[in-house]
């Protein structure tokens, strides 16, 4: 669970590392025309390793089933994702605190961000055994 004292915003949690909200990793992906932006709370330099790879290898496997999906020559298209320390801040957090539908929480508020982006992608890191979940 989370080391912030309550109450606090979406903005406080997703502070990169304690860095700044506004300064998410980020993974380019020119040759598809895609950058991701990864809002974090705590992670490791391994973790972000991991989701490099991950993010990568997601992308080229989707354009290889989908060769006309492809955005070349097109506007830079921009995914948020934001990753939870564990499940009970998604839970807890993304549904009863940030109101984002998350967990048995309704979805009351907007999400963070641009509207003009794609849908947000909410996930959390796992204690077992393959270590990052999608939920949302």
């Amino acid at each position: 669970m989370s080391q912030l004292q309550s109450p606090f915003t979406q903005q406080q949690y997703f502070s990169n590392n304690h860095q700044d909200y506004d300064k998410p990793h980020t993974v380019s992906l020119p040759e598809y025309n895609i950058e991701v932006k990864c809002y974090s709370n705590q992670l490791k330099t391994g973790k972000l390793a991991e989701i490099n790879r991950s993010i990568s290898e997601v992308f080229k496997g989707f354009f290889e089933a989908f060769p006309s999906a492809k955005c070349a020559g097109q506007k830079l298209e921009t995914i948020n994702i934001f990753i939870f320390n564990d499940k009970e801040d998604y839970q807890h957090l993304g549904g009863e605190v940030f109101k984002l539908g998350l967990g048995s929480g309704k979805k009351e508020k907007p999400i963070i961000g641009d509207d003009r982006l794609l849908i947000p992608i909410f996930i959390f890191i796992s204690k077992e055994k393959h270590g990052i979940y999608s939920m949302n």
